[in-house]
C-alpha cells in the first residue's frame, strides 16, 4: 500500500487519541441505541408468537443500518476534525493525490467501523440472541453494499463543507436522520405515501432492507432488489468521487478552503 495512504490512515485513527469523546460516538451511543431497540424487540416478542418475526426485523434493521450510518459519519467526522484543528489546509497543500486522500479516509472509517461492530454484534447476540449470520452468505453482501453507500454519501456530505463552509455543518449531522424514513429500515415500501415511495426508489438501502425482510419472513430473496441496490451504489460512488474532487477544486479557486 502507498506510504502516504498508510500515514494519513494512521493520522485519522489517531484522532481518537486526541479526542476521547469520539469513543462515545463510535461505541457508547450505538450500544445504548441497540439496547433500547433490543428491549423493545424483546417486549414485542412477548406479546405473541406472530410478533417474533416483527421483533427480529426491528433489531436486524437497526444493526444493518449501523453499517451505513457509522461509515458515513466517520467519513464526515474525519474531515470535520481537520477543520476544527485547522489542519485541513496542511493536508491539501501536500503532494497528496485525490485517490490517496479518499483511500485513507475510507480505510480509517472501516477500521473504526470494525471496532464499533466488535462491540455491537456480540452485545446483540448475548442480550437478544440476534446473529446477522442467520441471513447466511448474503449478509456479507448486504454489509458491503450498505457500507459502500455510506462511503459515497459521506464523501458527498463532506464535499458540501468545501462549497458552503461551516454552514454545511448543521445539515451534515442530520443527513442520516433525513434519509432513514426513505430507507425502509423497519417497514416495507408500501406503507409510505406515493411521493415518498418514489424517493425511496433512489436509495440503495431501501432495496437491501426489503431483501432482508423478505429473507427473514419468507426465506426467499428478490435478486432484483440486490441488483438494483448494487447498480445504484456504483452510481453513487462515481458521483461522490466526482463531486468531492470538484468541491476541492472549487474551494481552492474561490478561497473557501482558507476559511475552513
Amino acid at each position: 500500500m502507498n506510504k502516504r495512504v498508510i500515514s494519513l490512515t494512521i493520522y485519522y485513527l489517531n484522532t481518537i487519541k486526541r479526542n476521547k469523546g469520539r469513543l462515545i460516538d463510535i461505541i457508547a451511543w450505538p450500544v445504548l441505541e441497540l439496547v433500547t431497540f433490543g428491549f423493545l424487540s424483546s417486549y414485542i416478542r412477548e406479546q405473541s408468537s406472530a410478533a417474533i418475526q416483527t421483533a427480529t426485523i426491528i433489531l436486524g434493521g437497526l444493526i444493518f443500518w449501523h453499517f451505513f450510518a457509522r461509515t458515513m459519519n466517520e467519513i464526515i467526522m474525519q474531515l470535520y476534525d481537520d477543520i476544527l484543528s485547522r489542519n485541513l489546509n496542511n493536508i491539501l497543500i501536500t503532494p497528496l493525490r485525490l485517490w490517496e486522500l479518499i483511500s485513507a479516509m475510507v480505510i480509517a472509517s472501516l477500521i473504526k467501523l470494525s471496532a464499533h461492530l466488535f462491540i455491537v454484534l456480540p452485545v446483540s447476540w448475548i442480550l437478544f440472541r440476534f446473529n446477522i449470520y442467520l441471513l447466511g452468505p448474503l449478509a456479507v453482501l448486504y454489509v458491503f453494499i450498505l457500507t459502500a453507500w455510506g462511503i459515497s454519501l459521506g464523501l458527498i456530505t463532506a464535499a458540501s463543507h468545501f462549497i458552503f463552509g461551516s454552514r454545511a455543518g448543521a445539515i451534515s449531522w442530520a443527513i442520516a436522520g433525513i434519509i432513514q424514513p426513505f430507507s425502509l429500515v423497519f417497514y416495507p415500501r408500501s406503507v409510505l405515501p406515493q411521493i415518498a415511495q418514489q424517493i425511496s426508489r433512489l436509495i440503495p438501502a431501501s432495496y437491501i432492507f426489503e431483501a432482508i425482510r423478505s429473507q427473514l419472513l419468507t426465506n426467499t430473496v428478490n435478486l432484483n432488489d440486490i441488483y438494483t441496490a448494487t447498480a445504484l451504489t456504483l452510481g453513487y460512488i462515481i458521483v461522490a468521487i466526482t463531486i468531492f474532487s470538484s468541491a476541492i477544486q472549487y474551494s481552492r479557486k474561490t478561497g473557501m478552503i482558507v476559511r475552513l
